[in-house]
């Protein structure tokens, strides 16, 4: 999969569009998750679980590509920061969020999935739980990314 001629911008956009965003993605990660959306190894919707003020979310929602499938972002808290950031951001319409426990929100899933990002909650039995039930979603050649993989909880 090639990157999309325009990337370079499309980067340096997303950069400026997260400043004063609160969250705990480096600017490394940051260029990874845009790569991941913007060039899919599957079809599919881009799904987030925890999204907190929306980092991660303006990264993945300005690097899919034009025309493509929403993403899906799931928190325990859908905040008024959050839904200010993705306006600021200009992402509002490519993003549809669901406010909930992930167990709660996902138990009735049935959408096919090409990205799944996971940045919820780090304890073993949620993540184990989450990956029950989407993983039986996840699109041939689909990919599973994780934040805080190395976190002590």
């Amino acid at each position: 999969m090639k990157l999309p001629s325009d990337f370079s911008e499309t980067l340096k956009n997303i950069h400026s569009s997260i400043i004063g965003v609160e969250g705990w993605l480096s600017p490394r990660e940051v260029d990874f998750l845009a790569v991941l959306a913007a060039c899919p190894t599957a079809e599919g919707i881009v799904i987030e679980l925890g999204c907190f003020e929306g980092k991660s979310t303006i990264a993945l929602a300005k690097a899919i590509p034009t025309g493509s499938n929403s993403i899906v972002t799931v928190d325990l808290t859908i905040s008024e920061a959050l839904m200010d950031n993705l306006r600021r951001a200009e992402v509002e319409d490519r993003v549809e969020t669901l406010q909930g426990n992930s167990i709660g929100v996902l138990a009735n899933w049935d959408r096919q999935i090409r990205l799944l990002w996971h940045d919820g909650a780090n304890d073993l039995p949620t993540v184990t739980r989450d990956l029950e039930v989407l993983i039986p979603f996840l699109a041939d050649g689909a990919i599973l990314a994780m934040h805080d993989v190395l976190n002590t909880s």
